[in-house]
């Protein structure tokens, strides 16, 4: 059974765009800063900070939609956004190490699939 994607709304595609360097910005310096990380590092937190960045963007409303139902379901909303700070103290914790960013990218992933489904389905919120 496949599903119908829609495309990214233009006003989180705009807060995507310009939200995703700022975050990867934010995430390298919790990591402690571009010296001592790899190459696989970097990856893993850009990838990291992508996600993230849609997270935070999918708060963002549609076009004629309020600002209550872009949030969604209080708690899953708090939780998703407490991923993406949760993101950036993992990385914190160990400046640097692979593990820790691969951490931060299960994290973060974790909180924009908790958001997509609660935005797919209101009814399917374990709190709601």
């Amino acid at each position: 059974m496949a599903t119908s994607r829609r495309p990214l709304p233009v006003r989180r595609l705009v807060a995507t765009v310009v939200g995703a360097p700022v975050l990867l910005a934010v995430l390298v310096a919790a990591g402690g800063g571009p010296r001592n990380a790899s190459a696989v590092w970097f990856a893993l937190v850009g990838a990291t900070a992508v996600l993230g960045v849609l997270t935070i963007a999918s708060f963002v409303p549609e076009r004629g939609q309020s600002l209550a139902a872009a949030r969604g379901c209080a708690p899953c909303s708090a939780m998703s956004l407490a991923t993406v700070a949760g993101a950036a103290l993992l990385l914190g914790f160990a400046p640097g190490q692979v593990t820790m960013a691969l951490a931060a990218l299960a994290v973060v992933a974790a909180g924009l699939l908790r958001r997509t489904l609660d935005l797919r389905s209101p009814a399917a919120c374990p709190t709601g």
